[in-house]
């Protein structure tokens, strides 16, 4: 049951606070969250993998911290290890040390030695020169960091298997700018679904006509092609409506003639289905426009056939690929009006030009 209605004093109406993201650090993770190559470092427990982590996992850690002080080019930045990480790292080197008599700084100057290749690669990621000046231990992460890392063994399925860690980095915009860009700076990893996949169309032809033209259309009607490539023995594969290419038509199968994902130009523009290739400039010998709906552009394309192809594939497509279509390309026509398929037809000559009979139609 709703509750009743009770009006409030205005006075005590607050406004609802919401959480808050600086077009800054939307911009920052807008580049960032995508799926990437890893980095790899070399680190006294072994060879580990870095990938940007949720920054809830600095509170699912149980356990003391290390910060280590770090200058970069003069500039303060600190880096956050758990403290166990540190204690295996020192001791990797030296087994027997017990590091709890060392000062701050001397411990850092131990850290920087044994870990000189770990601190190297961030120095080259920022493109400044780094010295740890201090590395305090059992301390408790009471900030909010710019990055928060999580590291793994290399050697196990890219740190996605085996024990995982968090590191925390708190640094100057400068050197948080520079590590954003060697970042993404690394490529992308795809990993499509296998059941994914998309349309390719085989296209012989297009026209258009009036709406008025459409409309009287009848079966055994004659259609002129404005523009094909059945003269040239080539017709175009067209690829989501986005991209086209040629396809040599005498081996019977499509053949492409390049990349399969060549985008769209002015030439092919006319074979797609997108709405656009409705608004193409009039031609000369039409009269203006008078207003009346039996002008309005109804944009045809003729296809010899389609199949579907996983997503994955598309990129590997080039010259010289051979489609499977199941079934031998012939004279016979789908009509396809403004997206929607609306008939079928067959190829056939009108004096010199070739165009299409329709052989049935639906309204």
């Amino acid at each position: 049951m709703n509750a009743p209605f009770r009006r409030i004093d205005p006075a005590l109406a607050q406004p609802l606070e919401l959480p808050t993201l600086s077009p800054r650090e939307a911009g920052d993770w807008r580049r960032l969250a995508r799926n990437r190559a890893n980095p790899q470092f070399q680190t006294g427990i072994g060879r580990i993998v870095l990938a940007l982590a949720d920054p809830a996992a600095l509170t699912a850690w149980e356990g003391g911290w290390t910060r280590l002080d770090l200058l970069c080019a003069d500039r303060a930045a600190s880096l956050w290890l758990p403290d166990d990480i540190v204690t295996a790292m020192l001791r990797g080197a030296h087994p027997m040390l017990d590091d709890t008599a060392l000062s701050t700084a001397d411990r850092a100057l131990l850290i920087d030695a044994l870990e000189n290749d770990l601190i190297d690669a961030f120095s080259h990621a920022i493109r400044a020169e780094i010295a740890v000046v201090a590395a305090e231990r059992g301390l408790a992460i009471g900030i909010r960091p710019d990055f928060v890392f999580e590291a793994g063994a290399a050697d196990t399925a890219a740190g996605q298997g085996g024990a995982r860690f968090p590191i925390a980095l708190n640094c100057h915009a400068i050197e948080r700018d520079q590590l954003i860009a060697a970042l993404i700076a690394g490529p992308i990893t795809r990993s499509p679904f296998a059941e994914l996949t998309t349309s390719i169309a085989f296209r012989c032809g297009c026209t258009r006509l009036t709406l008025a033209e459409f409309a009287s259309l009848e079966t055994g009607c004659g259609i002129s092609l404005d523009d094909t490539t059945l003269s040239f023995q080539k017709i175009v594969a067209i690829t989501a409506e986005r991209f086209a290419q040629t396809c040599n038509w005498k081996t019977i199968k499509p053949t492409l003639d390049g990349p399969l994902l060549r985008p769209m130009d002015a030439t092919t523009l006319a074979y797609s289905t997108d709405a656009r290739v409705t608004q193409q400039p009039e031609k000369p010998e039409q009269a203006a426009p008078t207003g009346s709906i039996d002008e309005i552009p109804v944009q045809l394309v003729f296809e010899l056939g389609r199949l579907e192809i996983p997503l994955s594939e598309l990129e590997s497509l080039a010259a010289g690929y051979v489609f499977e279509l199941g079934k031998p390309l012939s004279q016979s026509v789908d009509i396809i009006a403004n997206g929607r398929r609306v008939g079928t037809g067959e190829l056939v000559r009108l004096g010199e030009a070739i165009g299409v009979r329709v052989s049935k139609l639906a309204r």
